[in-house]
């Protein structure tokens, strides 16, 4: 940062004897950059709790903007992000001169993920005894229904802690093949239901 002078000087070739120096009629003035610096808050969570807040701690910027993993940007404080992964936000820090720097955090986002045995065994061991899927996060509404072979209802649930103990009036169901439908709602989107289909064998 500062004021410099600058000059160009030529010398001819072997032979000669003339040389020639130049200076530029005006000092060359070089302004100063700002230092860019943010933090995360928090940087690592879950896609139901995805508020992210930015805090400045740049030096000498006049004006700062933050550049999203989905192509947006903003100069808010707050974001929320709306996919799950890993991120790499970058914030850039102008000062009055136009000068800029930029500088990145790191941020993670855990999935809303739910995991559907394609077995159990009610056998009274006391191990895998329950056919029921497990949520990583939240669940806003549940309905689980269980269908044997001739498409009749063996159990239903609306509550995600009860899961089905292959029981079917009052016995235990015969092995075989079982056709469960789970409709949802997560926290990730508590407006939107979610179907998923599948079969599960029960095991004697």
């Amino acid at each position: 940062v500062g004021d410099y002078t600058v000059s160009l000087t030529i010398e001819t070739t072997s032979g000669c004897v003339d040389t020639l120096t130049m200076t530029y009629p005006a000092p060359i003035e070089i302004q100063p950059s700002p230092v860019s610096n943010f933090t995360l808050t928090p940087n690592q969570t879950d896609i139901c709790h995805a508020d992210i807040a930015f805090f400045d701690q740049s030096v000498g910027a006049d004006s700062i903007l933050y550049w999203h993993d989905d192509g947006s940007s903003s100069s808010n404080a707050l974001y929320t992000y709306t996919s799950s992964g890993w991120f790499r936000p970058m914030q850039i820090a102008i000062n009055e001169f136009g000068c800029r720097d930029t500088s990145y955090q790191q941020l993670y986002i855990e999935p809303f993920l739910i995991y559907i045995p394609n077995s159990f065994t009610p056998d009274g061991d006391n191990f895998n005894n329950e056919f029921n899927p497990v949520h990583s996060l939240d669940v806003i509404g549940w309905k689980l229904k269980l269908y044997n072979r001739w498409g009749e209802l063996v159990f239903e649930s609306q509550d995600p802690t009860i899961g089905w103990n292959g029981t079917y009036k009052g016995l235990i169901a015969q092995d075989g093949l079982y056709t469960y439908q789970l409709n949802y709602q997560s926290c990730e989107n508590p407006i939107e239901w979610h179907t998923l289909n599948g079969f599960v064998s029960l095991l004697k």
